[in-house]
């Protein structure tokens, strides 16, 4: 996702127009996969630090 949203943002400098509706589509996708990966990182740590086990 990140690539395709390189491209289209260089395409988009290259031929001086905005962002199209794709790029905008692939951040939303982007950020709400990110939510369950950042949640996954901080239970890891919270493993690390609190030890429960």
């Amino acid at each position: 996702m990140q690539t395709e949203m390189r491209d289209l943002a260089r395409k988009a400098v290259e031929q001086n127009l905005g962002l199209p509706s794709r790029y905008f589509a692939l951040f939303h996708r982007w950020f709400w996969f990110g939510i369950p990966g950042f949640g996954s990182v901080m239970a890891i740590l919270w493993l690390m630090v609190a030890k429960p086990l």
